[in-house]
């Protein structure tokens, strides 16, 4: 009894794992995936997105301690993040769809890395056209420091939400058998 009760969770386990991946998600995921791609191809050597925490003096110089074309092509790298942000925003929505979440949890989950990372991003677009001083750069840094841990928290309780919904699908069809 107890072995076919498994059996079953698991073939249950299996169907919502199958099910998660929707076309939405999977054809946002690909498209977030290619634009990181082409940011990482295109863009600069190093980027203060990609840091978890830096210093107003580093943020200065990896703004400014390039040439102009490598300037350019930080501006360039910032307006392909902006789609970025849109996308992963869009994929944690989904996800949060998926595991029935609602209400704030599902903004805070979804939008908040976002919103922190389009704050990011406009900082460094403002910084590569008016020159900003090391101080106002510590700021930034703490908005990137803010976005990688609202964005950890955010994947942290959807995996949450993901194994809670999954335990209480199979609670509920087990129920029902």
């Amino acid at each position: 009894m107890y072995r076919k009760r498994l059996q079953e969770g698991t073939k249950y386990l299996l169907g919502d794992a199958v099910r998660f991946f929707d076309i939405k998600l999977v054809s946002v995921c690909l498209l977030a995936i290619a634009v990181a791609g082409a940011m990482r191809w295109c863009g600069p050597d190093e980027t203060l997105d990609a840091r978890f925490f830096y210093s107003g003096v580093e943020a200065e110089h990896i703004l400014y301690g390039g040439t102009s074309a490598q300037a350019e092509r930080y501006f360039w790298n910032e307006i392909l993040d902006l789609v970025f942000i849109a996308l992963y925003s869009c994929m944690l929505w989904l996800c949060a769809v998926r595991f029935k979440i609602t209400g704030w949890q599902k903004w805070v989950l979804a939008v908040l890395p976002g919103v922190f990372d389009i704050l990011e991003t406009m900082f460094i677009l403002l910084a590569l056209q008016w020159r900003a001083s090391p101080e106002m750069l510590s700021v930034l840094a703490f908005v990137t420091a803010s976005k990688w841990i609202s964005a950890m928290l955010s994947v942290f309780f959807l995996i949450w939400y993901a194994q809670l919904y999954s335990w209480v699908s199979v609670f509920l069809k087990s129920k029902s058998v």
